[in-house]
């Protein structure tokens, strides 16, 4: 009986791989931060990479490669392409999930993994926030959705800080930061 479990298993998972496609996706959009600590503090901007998506539809993995530039202070809420002094960071993640194609070109995806971010650098500002005062890496897990339709993709994703990022200030321990990508397959 068990050896015709695993017939069954075994035909079930070379059929399913049989089937999957890998791709390579391009994205970019707007992104913010809010402190864990308090909600009013609000640090706006946009990201852009590329990840790939490695055995959809069904089972992913998801490594990936981005950009992210974020506020140094907090900022209105209205404006995410902007002048103002700013974090530059490096983003590499590898996320894992499951893709569901609810109709043929439309399909539906969730995931979830996790992040290194790493500050490339820092703008010129007047607070005096420099790498003695944040720290140049911190981890960080993050989950999220897609909807796609033929090539092109919505994502939705939330990441959620593990480590802290500035050294000396427990109000701005860590961040969650949310990202609405507009997405490209190829």
């Amino acid at each position: 009986m068990t050896k015709i479990i695993n017939i069954i298993l075994l035909m079930f998972v070379l059929n399913a791989y049989s089937y999957s496609q890998d791709y390579a996706v391009a994205y970019f959009g707007p992104t913010y931060a809010i402190s864990n600590a308090s909600e009013k503090v609000y640090l706006p901007g946009y990201n852009f990479g590329i990840h790939a998506l490695l055995g959809v539809p069904g089972f992913f993995m998801s490594p990936g490669l981005g950009y992210q530039k974020l506020t140094l202070v907090s900022h209105d809420k209205q404006h995410f392409f902007h002048h103002e002094p700013s974090f530059h960071i490096l983003n590499i993640n590898n996320d894992a999930g499951v893709e569901y194609v609810i109709i043929r070109n439309l399909s539906i995806r969730f995931f979830v993994g996790a992040s290194l971010n790493y500050v490339l650098s820092i703008d010129e500002n007047t607070n005096n926030i420099d790498f003695n005062s944040i720290y140049d890496a911190n981890f960080s897990w993050d989950f999220g959705m897609g909807i796609t339709f033929k090539a092109i993709s919505l994502e939705y994703k939330i990441d959620k800080g593990l480590t802290g990022v500035y050294k000396d200030n427990y109000n701005y321990s860590n961040f969650t930061i949310k990202s609405l990508n507009l997405a490209f397959r190829f």
